[in-house]
């Protein structure tokens, strides 16, 4: 099963200033769920679907975040091949302390 996943990158001023569309595919092997996020290659598994999400969700923004703090993440966003789109002017308001954040979605959220 798959599921689209949308990363919201936020500015020093925490304003949004971008978002990745990722994909979350989720399968079932031998009574373990695996999470993967297709385009960066994070994966996780646990024992349930909803646990699955949840760990997938924490390692992705492990990931994004980390990357941003060793300043490389325009480089390796482009290397996954991975579009970042312009919101620079989309003016939200400020959610946590962390650059990247996942949107919510219907499922699992």
């Amino acid at each position: 099963m798959r599921e689209t996943v949308i990363a919201v990158h936020r500015g020093e001023n925490r304003n949004p200033i971008g978002l990745i569309v990722l994909t979350a595919d989720f399968q079932e092997h031998d009574d373990v769920w695996v999470g993967t996020v297709l385009e960066l290659g994070v994966s996780t598994f646990a024992d349930n679907l909803d646990d699955v999400r949840s760990e997938l969700k924490d390692a992705t923004l492990l990931q994004l975040n980390e990357v941003e703090r060793l300043g490389i993440i325009d480089e390796y966003i482009r290397e996954q091949g991975v579009v970042i789109l312009d919101l620079a002017n989309a003016g939200a308001g400020p959610l946590s302390a962390d650059k990247w954040e996942l949107a919510p979605t219907g499922a699992g959220a």
